[in-house]
This record gives C-alpha cells, structure tokens and sequence, in this order.
C-alpha cells in the first residue's frame, strides 16, 4: 500500500509539472507569436491554459484519493501525512471539485468560437471585447454552482463518516479523523441501523448531471455542426490548406472533450 502511494504521488508530482510547464509555454507562444488577426481567440486559449494550471495545482496539493462504495462515491484527502490544516484541504477539495465544471464550459466555449468563425456570418462579433467578460464568467459561474453543491450537499457529516469508514480505513489505510472528504452516499445507515433513502443526495447528483449536460450537448451540436462546415468548405471555394487547418483545429478541440469525459 505504502509503494502503491509513493509512486501515486510521484505521478502526480510529475504531471502538476508537465501540465504547468505545457501549459506556461503554450501562454508564452501565444502571446508572443500567434498572429493577430486571431483576435479574442487569443485570450480564450490563455483563459484555457490558466484553467488547466489552476485545476493541476489543486490536485497536487489534496493529492486525493476518490473511490466508490455501496451506494456511495467520495473523494478523501489525508491531511496528518500532508500537514494540512483541516479547512484548507477541505476548501481545495471543493475547488478541485469545481474546476470540473470550469474546464467542461470552457471547452464547450471553445466549440462555440470555431463553429462561429466556420459559419463567417459576422457573429464573432459577440465575442468582441465588450462580451469577453460574459463568456469568461460562464465557466466561473458554473464552477461557483459546482462549489456551492459540494458544499452544502455532499460536505462532510457524521453519517456519512461512519458509512465510508470502513473502506477508507481498508483501502487507503487512513483514519476518519486524519482525513477530510467531499462524499455522496445515496442510501446512507441512521443512528438506528435503518437504510434510508437521502433525497438530498439525488438532489446534489441531479445538480452535477444537469452542470455536464448543457456543455456537453453544446458540444455535440456545435461539433457536428462544425464538422459539416469543415467538410463543405472545398465546396465553397476554400484552398486544401484552409480546409486541412479547420479540420486540424477540430479534431484538437475533439480529443480534448474526449480526453476530459474519459477521466470524469
């Protein structure tokens, strides 16, 4: 258990720093040389790189361990072993939480810059810099939900606690009292043994789901749209070039929303 932990915290050591370092050049580059007649476009990738280094450094310091159990699923992060102060750690589970949602809306923003700039209708002027605030604030917005949930609905509780204690102490070899967690347990025991159905639960589950939804069927609209656009623009007297550097920017946008549903 101990090897498995050590090299555990190796790999995600090396990837904060991989993703920061990837992540810093990427800001540099574009800032430095990305032409200008790409516009906001610009700044949306940086807000992106910004995210991705934000999410990095909350993950390396919780450090968490997630799990599922019965009719449960939880993310626990020793605080004895890493020094840390009860609140904080629990505060950056909630913010690493959150940067879920971030990144999923960010992502989505991106399929609706190219599927715009596709179209050549004159809507990217919504993306202009008077509206950039707005679309930057989507993402924080549903972070801030995402938070709030996590929060008030799958905090930590005394029944709760005793629900996963078992399996944390089995699996992870830690104590409830060293250790603080963001948990849901659907069908969690009362302090008469009795099952019961928690509806806040389902409540907080439904909050989640409902937050992945709306960007990920924008992506899926956009997307397709997207991809139909890229298709048809030798039809519309576009150069090879044009139409293999569309369908290039696609399919990174692509492998991005793959990679990222893969993990959650």
């Amino acid at each position: 258990m101990q090897t498995f932990s050590n090299f555990k915290t190796t790999i995600q050591i090396c990837s904060v720093l991989l993703s920061i370092f990837v992540n810093s050049i990427s800001i540099c580059l574009i800032i430095t040389k990305s032409p200008k007649i790409m516009g906001t476009y610009r700044h949306l990738m940086i807000y992106f790189c910004c995210c991705a280094i934000i999410f990095s450094l909350c993950d390396a310091i919780v450090q968490p361990n997630c799990q599922t159990y019965k009719s449960s699923f939880f993310m626990v992060a020793d605080v004895k072993n890493r020094h840390l102060t009860p609140w904080i750690a629990e505060l950056f589970i909630e913010l690493l939480s959150s940067c879920i949602a971030v990144t999923v809306y960010s992502i989505g923003i991106h399929f609706i810059y190219r599927l715009l700039a596709l179209e050549r209708q004159g809507r990217l002027k919504y993306f202009n810099d008077q509206f950039l605030l707005i679309w930057f604030s989507i993402p924080l917005l549903a972070g801030a939900i995402w938070f709030a949930v996590t929060i008030f609905v799958f905090g930590m509780n005394p029944l709760t606690t005793n629900y996963i204690r078992n399996t944390v102490e089995e699996f992870f070899n830690l104590k409830m009292e060293d250790c603080v967690y963001g948990a849901a347990v659907f069908y969690p025991i009362d302090e008469n043994g009795q099952q019961f159905v928690s509806w806040k639960a389902f409540f907080g589950l439904a909050c989640y789901m409902t937050l992945l939804t709306i960007p990920f069927v924008t992506i899926l609209v956009c997307g397709v749209k997207s991809f139909k656009k890229v298709r048809s623009l030798l039809d519309h007297g576009e150069s090879d070039f044009a139409r293999n550097l569309q369908m290039q920017l696609y399919k990174a946008l692509i492998a991005q929303v793959c990679f990222f549903y893969t993990l959650i």
